[in-house]
């Protein structure tokens, strides 16, 4: 697609296409992984004449199948995903010579999908979809009325009534655990994305003093469990610093030198839930309070295994003595005992120089 195609496509859009629509549909089919419902197979509906959305059609392809019903397709997944092994794109339809245009102007129109979308896909959360109401439907309004084999009523009607032999394999029964971990992944990273749902509710929270310094004197290095965002706020949320993108095999690295802090107003982390590794040691010699208790996830757990909250390795020379009476660990919502705490995998914690730790539980016992 050239420039000139995508400009003429974003003049005339407006006019024959009802973009909040396709931007809910837009929504759907990446958080449920709805891959043969989108290039191709789709249905197109208008209810004035002249601007046409999608009507969601056919769906039974989602959750980490792919159009020949192998479940194999982790989340979080994207048009651009492939069959893992092959070059094949997952959504069934798109190739190397064949693409869905109106899709790939949408995705590089900044203005629908770096803003439209997450507007939508916010308003969407407020009004209900949400992880926990999408898997009590599936949980209470499908596999618990079906027989294991079975999991829905669309289920028998497709694959036995009127398909049958080579179609078996296509029921898989109702995957309960594998369901709300693709589906919990795939929201909680689409939450990330967009900004939305969940996102803002994981987080790190700070308590630290800090002025500004030279770039690259005071660095945040993050390092996530899968792939995700992360963004770093101050006052509470309402000034945003930056956000990333990354993955687990990359650090997200937020050069913060040219930012100053207060500990009467809290800095927050977004994307607690997919924290693996925190170097917070750029804070150490003033930080007050670090909460990690918000990063645990209901469905995933926790994921921190790396805490750094002492002071670096090679600043040992400027190394703060004494007691720290401000600095503590607080990890409000740890219990040790009942293995759903904030630091339930957490395999190192570094606090060098830090002669004085507080936390609100037995955990180091």
């Amino acid at each position: 697609m050239n420039d000139a195609a995508l400009n003429k496509f974003k003049a005339e859009a407006a006019d024959h296409l009802d973009l909040y629509k396709l931007a809910a549909y837009y929504v759907f089919f990446l958080r449920f992984g709805l891959v043969d419902s989108v290039e191709r197979n789709a249905e197109l509906k208008t209810y004035d004449g002249q601007h046409w959305h999608y009507e969601p059609w056919d769906m039974d392809i989602a959750l980490g199948n792919t159009n020949q019903g192998a479940l194999i397709l982790n989340p979080p997944l994207s048009r651009d995903s492939v069959i893992p092994g092959t070059s094949t794109y997952a959504f069934s339809g798109r190739g190397e010579s064949t693409s869905n245009f109106m899709w790939d102007c949408l995705e590089r129109w900044h203005e629908w999908a770096d803003i439209l979308v997450p507007e939508v896909a916010n308003e969407l959360y407020n009004a209900g979809l949400t992880y926990e109401n999408v898997s009590k439907m599936f949980d209470e309004n499908y596999s618990e009325k079906w027989a294991e084999s079975l999991y829905n009523e669309a289920g028998y009607f497709k694959y036995i009534k009127n398909g049958g032999g080579e179609y078996l394999k296509w029921l898989q029964g109702a995957r309960t655990s594998h369901r709300h971990w693709w589906l919990s992944t795939s929201m909680n990273y689409y939450d990330a994305k967009w900004s939305c749902g969940t996102f803002k509710n994981r987080r790190v929270v700070l308590f630290v003093d800090k002025g500004i310094n030279s770039p690259g004197t005071d660095i945040v290095n993050i390092k996530g469990s899968s792939s995700t965002f992360f963004e770093i706020t101050s006052s509470g949320g309402e000034s945003s610093i930056e956000k990333k993108g990354t993955d687990n095999s990359l650090l997200a690295s937020f050069d913060i030198s040219g930012n100053s802090f207060s500990a009467k107003d809290p800095t927050w982390i977004y994307g607690g839930s997919f924290i693996e590794e925190l170097d917070l040691s750029c804070f150490a010699k003033t930080m007050a309070t670090v909460d990690v208790s918000l990063c645990y996830d209901d469905v995933l757990g926790a994921n921190i295994k790396k805490l750094v909250i002492g002071v670096p390795t090679t600043g040992t020379s400027s190394l703060k003595t004494g007691n720290i009476s401000g600095t503590k660990l607080r990890l409000s919502a740890v219990n040790s005992f009942n293995g759903t705490d904030a630091l339930e995998k957490m395999t190192e914690l570094d606090v060098t120089g830090q002669s004085s730790i507080n936390t609100t539980s037995g955990i180091f016992t």
